[in-house]
């Protein structure tokens, strides 16, 4: 296969570097004992502009394009990652607790906060609580900010605003489900 990959490749005018894109391809097409050929969905090439041929790489694993965490206290790069890929926001509906304390036997706005925090609290225990150390939020709004530090806290690199395909393609290579929101969650 990789004597055609460079026939190919010298035809399509790669002549530099045909022999080792030609490697690379190979490389990204079997699986790591070369006993099999990977699916194909399971490969995706990225052309970043201003690469040579020489820079190409293959990439064992999921690689996310030009995304950082949400905040820089999570880290980055991840091995090993329990994958979690959520459709919500990960912020709260404000007149779900505001409806939930007027009805609480109407409590004093210090509780208000106190409340809040402490919904925050259990939408994060609750991811935690499945293993999770990686979180890709696919809504486009930002995941609230004391959510974002109390995940960098207990070791959870969230990621938001992710494209719907792109959560599509985590789903396939990692083997995470997609779950509509925090409430979704079980072990």
């Amino acid at each position: 296969i990789k004597t055609i990959l460079e026939s190919q490749l010298d035809s399509l005018s790669i002549n530099q570097g045909s022999t080792y894109l030609a490697s690379v391809l190979t490389d990204a097409v079997y699986n790591n004992s070369r006993s099999e050929i990977r699916n194909i969905d399971q490969v995706f090439i990225n052309k970043v502009p201003g690469g040579s041929v020489q820079d190409s790489v293959t990439i064992t694993g999921v690689c996310t394009e030009k995304r950082r965490p949400v905040t820089p206290a999570m880290t980055i790069p991840i091995s090993n990652a329990n994958v979690l890929l959520i459709e919500d926001s990960l912020e709260l509906d404000e007149s779900q607790y505001d409806t939930e304390i007027i009805l609480g036997n109407g409590e004093k706005k210090e509780d208000s906060v106190r409340f809040e925090l402490n919904k925050k609290r259990e939408i994060v225990e609750t991811i935690q609580s499945v293993g999770c150390t990686v979180l890709f939020a696919e809504k486009m709004d930002n995941i609230d900010a004391r959510i974002q530090r109390l995940l960098a806290r207990v070791g959870i690199t969230a990621f938001h605003q992710v494209e719907k395909d792109i959560i599509k393609r985590l789903s396939t290579l990692t083997g995470a489900t997609r779950i509509s929101n925090v409430s979704d969650i079980s072990e």
